[in-house]
């Protein structure tokens, strides 16, 4: 697309949906890859420009979209996300009636991964967006706190315009 950071297919119905909240992030460094359209939501994925042809990345930004969530409201969402995921820690940091940013961290393929998730309920969908380390070792206390800045940011974005 023109003048757009990602090339999207032109298949995409709701990357206008979920592109407001891509301009909250400073994705310096990273680079779209991947996008997927399936069943009723969409999903676009950024890993690190320098690992570009690394099968496994040591981290990646996420946007998830789906028209319905399936909760009756983000805290019961995020309580659900908590407890049907095999955790080794999770806190809520943040969590209010339209979203709710957790940090967990879990074990995959023996090694430790460090998640930032921002759960939002919109009026035209509900949006998961993620940024994920899996390098073994949890993130820097400063890029840590870069991103929950970011999601906290990127909230105001809840109505589309």
């Amino acid at each position: 697309m023109p003048h757009e950071k990602a090339v999207v297919p032109s298949s995409a119905q709701f990357f206008e949906n979920m592109k407001r909240f891509i301009e909250s992030f400073q994705l310096d460094g990273f680079k779209p890859a991947t996008y997927l359209l399936y069943n009723d939501s969409e999903f676009i994925g950024y890993y690190p420009e320098l690992e570009r042809f690394s099968y496994k990345t040591t981290e990646k930004f996420t946007i998830d979209y789906f028209i319905e969530m399936d909760a009756a409201s983000v805290e019961e969402h995020t309580e659900i996300y908590i407890r049907e995921n095999s955790l080794e820690y999770s806190d809520v940091i943040e969590i209010e009636g339209n979203y709710s940013i957790i940090e967990t961290k879990f074990i995959s393929n023996s090694r430790l991964q460090h998640e930032l998730v921002l759960s939002i309920l919109a009026p035209d969908g509900f949006f998961m967006i993620r940024y994920l380390k899996n390098n073994n070792s949890p993130v820097d206390q400063q890029l840590r706190q870069r991103w929950i800045d970011q999601m906290a940011a990127a909230t105001s974005y809840l109505n589309p315009n």
